[in-house]
């Protein structure tokens, strides 16, 4: 009975580290600014029963105890005015998800302002791997995976990336194509002109 006691204890500290707080429309949607809602998402493999635990603001608003057994899938929406009351404030929260045993599961930090999301265009505040990014599309994705932005990659030949990888971005910055062919024609007629010289030299030596 002891060892049956110890592994329940064991399953309910181990498994809530998995559920994070996703994603947080605080801005509301395009509908209404009042449609507010925060994603939980449930990274493990298991459901995880979520009975009696809660998610509340720092400042008090909003605050919710979580009633629903399961996550049946691996996301759970809390949505304002059915699963929470209050409003979430514009300009940042502290938001602090708490277990069943009043573990501190995870905490989003935005008492000096959301780092993500767009009032104006009702984008939503998404966590990605490195932190929270701005949603590509208004509304987000309730209830699927974030779509994390995949920044523009740059490729160069060798011998761009090994001599002129940093001038050929600044020209690029600010020239035109033509003054960018123009550049590299020189370029290349400097190292010819300097391999010659270094030829003839060589030869004037062996006389």
């Amino acid at each position: 009975m002891f060892l049956g006691i110890a592994l329940l204890f064991i399953a309910q500290a181990a498994g809530p580290s998995g559920v994070v707080i996703s994603e947080v429309a605080w801005m509301g949607t395009q509908s209404s600014h009042n449609e507010e809602w925060i994603e939980l998402r449930n990274n493990t493999a298991s459901s995880i029963n979520l009975a009696d635990w809660t998610l509340r603001a720092a400042d008090g608003s909003p605050a919710v105890k979580l009633t629903r057994n399961d996550i049946v899938s691996d996301f759970y929406l809390l949505k304002r005015g059915k699963n929470y009351t209050g409003a979430l404030e514009n300009n940042g929260e502290i938001l602090e998800l708490y277990d069943n045993l009043g573990n501190l599961i995870d905490k989003v930090d935005a008492s000096s302002g959301w780092p993500a999301g767009n009032n104006t265009t009702k984008q939503t505040m998404e966590k990605n791997n490195s932190g929270w990014q701005t949603s590509q599309n208004p509304g987000g994705t309730p209830m699927a995976e974030n779509v994390f932005k995949k920044e523009k990659v740059e490729k160069y030949s060798p011998v761009q990336a090994a001599i002129f990888s940093e001038p050929l971005q600044r020209i690029r910055d600010r020239q035109s194509p033509k003054s960018l062919y123009t550049f590299l024609i020189a370029a290349a007629l400097a190292v010819f002109s300097g391999g010659m010289i270094l030829f003839l030299k060589n030869k004037l030596n062996m006389i």
